[in-house]
């Protein structure tokens, strides 16, 4: 499970994207992002909120 720890009443939109460029994953206005699902491997995601974007690198073990 990944968290966003920002600004309490935000609710970003993420895209989960494969390091190989693939969006595997979407979310709409979520606080939380539940990658059980996904292989193990390195992932970027990207985290849209007030008009803003950021990218983090994730490591699934």
């Amino acid at each position: 499970m990944v968290y966003w720890n920002g600004e309490n009443e935000i609710k970003p939109d993420i895209e989960v994207y494969h390091m190989n460029g693939k969006l595997v994953k979407k979310l709409n206005s979520v606080r939380e992002a539940n990658i059980e699902e996904l292989d193990a491997g390195f992932y970027i995601f990207k985290i849209f909120y007030n008009s803003r974007a950021e990218a983090i690198k994730v490591i699934k073990l």
